[in-house]
């Protein structure tokens, strides 16, 4: 599959993320510094992220219509935000400013050995609030995706969500892990859950050794399909009867940050589709891959489709 087989589909899919974007800032350093230490740095800028709003940017790329409902702050970083993400063709209707209020935000130190340490500022910002987001999950959503921070939350949309037809999706980052694995409201959440995409510092907070034994856990809550990547490593994929893997071409990792979310939107947008696991595996794992070239979580979009399909190329698919 090329970049010009997943470009044009009609109707196209739609795809709805909630949750909280960031302004993340980067700084080179020479090496990550111990405690007690002073180091030099270099500032790299900043860049739009946040879950929600990666996944929406890379399911975009794919054809899918996406809209992203968030709470704003009415800075400037916000305002930047804001408009980044409309140029790149992500609806935001549904989200809401408030006033006095600063972005979410981020800082990344990237050291010259490729390491990297990122401290996320906390906002007052709140998430949308559920009863605000109901109304919008009638409108006839093929994948809802709301960003994995409070459980309870979660299920109160995801029930909603599957009540009018859309695939829930849910990508589990090892923070919530820690804190939400094995509890009740955990278990809610997964048994409105879908898809579940997480990563393999996630599964080893969970207390598993293996892909194989995290994702059957996972698909005994309810979930019909785990995905679990690994860094350069292998990206697992169990559902639908089969198990796979996709093995990510090798390059030179400028930042990682966002290539999970990346990820998971590129797969969704094409899963929406109904294209084989195969197609949605690869290619989310070229995208992801992509993601991790260069300095920002959406600095790959617009997909130019030629560097797309050389790195879609290089990917290694296997059934196991």
């Amino acid at each position: 599959m090329v970049g010009s087989d997943v470009e044009h589909v009609s109707p196209p899919p739609a795809l709805l993320s909630i949750g909280v974007v960031s302004a993340d800032r980067f700084l080179r350093v020479g090496s990550l510094p111990r405690p007690e230490e002073k180091v030099n740095g270099k500032d790299l800028g900043w860049f739009v992220g946040g879950m929600c709003a990666n996944f929406s940017v890379a399911a975009r790329q794919f054809g899918a219509r996406t809209r992203f409902m968030t709470v704003f702050g009415d800075d400037e970083q916000s305002a930047r935000i804001q408009d980044g993400l409309t140029r790149l063709g992500v609806d935001l209707q549904g989200s809401v400013t408030l006033g006095n209020r600063s972005s979410w935000s981020s800082l990344t130190l990237l050291s010259d050995q490729g390491e990297k340490v990122l401290v996320i500022l906390e906002s007052d910002l709140p998430l949308p609030a559920s009863e605000n987001c109901v109304p919008h999950l009638s409108e006839g959503w093929d994948v809802v995706y709301p960003v994995s921070i409070d459980a309870a939350w979660c299920t109160e949309i995801g029930v909603v969500a599957q009540s009018h037809g859309a695939l829930v999706a849910y990508d589990l980052e090892p923070y919530f892990v820690e804190s939400a694995w094995g509890t009740r409201q955990f278990a809610e959440m997964m048994s409105c859950g879908d898809l579940v995409f997480t990563k393999m510092d996630a599964i080893r907070v969970a207390g598993f050794d293996t892909k194989a034994d995290a994702a059957a856990a996972l698909m005994d809550l309810g979930p019909r399909l785990v995905v679990i990547t690994d860094g350069p490593r292998p990206v697992y994929c169990a559902g639908a009867g089969r198990t796979m893997s996709a093995t990510p071409p090798s390059v030179q990792v400028v930042d990682s940050t966002g290539a999970g979310d990346g990820f998971a939107g590129a797969f969704c947008g094409l899963y929406a589709q109904g294209r084989p696991l195969e197609d949605c595996l690869s290619v989310a794992t070229a995208v992801g891959t992509l993601c991790v070239t260069s300095l920002g979580c959406q600095s790959y979009a617009p997909i130019e489709w030629s560097a797309f399909d050389a790195m879609h190329n290089r990917v290694m698919f296997a059934d196991l």
